[in-house]
């Protein structure tokens, strides 16, 4: 059973089905009427690659965590930092050159991975804001000043 404040969107299978059905594959380079206004579904390192470059206003970007974590039948497995460092590297040199001269990016990251992504995007791009929030979760959330 959720928390009553869990906004999570639940939807069933066959929603999630018709959902999908609607997501295309990107296999080849194609031109930006193609994917303009459609979900893609794949891995970004084979999809990205074939999307036109200085398309892209804005990327909203949600790697995975270094986190041991299960997504369905894939799991992510937790690298060592110079080994993440890399991966980041990897998919962020894909994801640049996809923006537009003024186009901008918003990395989702936690606190541990925001200190490797952080210094990585600051060498590649001009780095305006960091946005910052304090989740409270797990034992001590309800002795959190904020519920006093």
């Amino acid at each position: 059973m959720k928390s009553p404040k869990n906004k999570t969107i639940d939807i069933s299978v066959e929603e999630g089905k018709q959902y999908l059905e609607r997501c295309i594959t990107v296999t080849e380079p194609v031109q930006l009427s193609t994917v303009l206004n459609k979900t893609i579904v794949g891995d970004c390192f084979d999809v990205l690659p074939n999307l036109p470059h200085q398309s892209v206003d804005l990327a909203i970007v949600d790697p995975p965590y270094n986190l041991t974590k299960t997504f369905g039948n894939t799991t992510f497995y937790k690298m060592a930092p110079d080994e993440y460092r890399e991966y980041t590297n990897a998919w962020l040199d894909l994801v640049l050159p996809l923006l537009k001269d003024d186009g901008s990016i918003y990395v989702c990251c936690d606190w541990e991975t925001s200190l490797i992504i952080g210094n990585i995007l600051l060498e590649k791009v001009i780095v305006r804001n960091r946005i910052t929030w304090q989740r409270e979760k797990g034992r001590g959330a309800k002795a959190n000043w904020k519920n006093c």
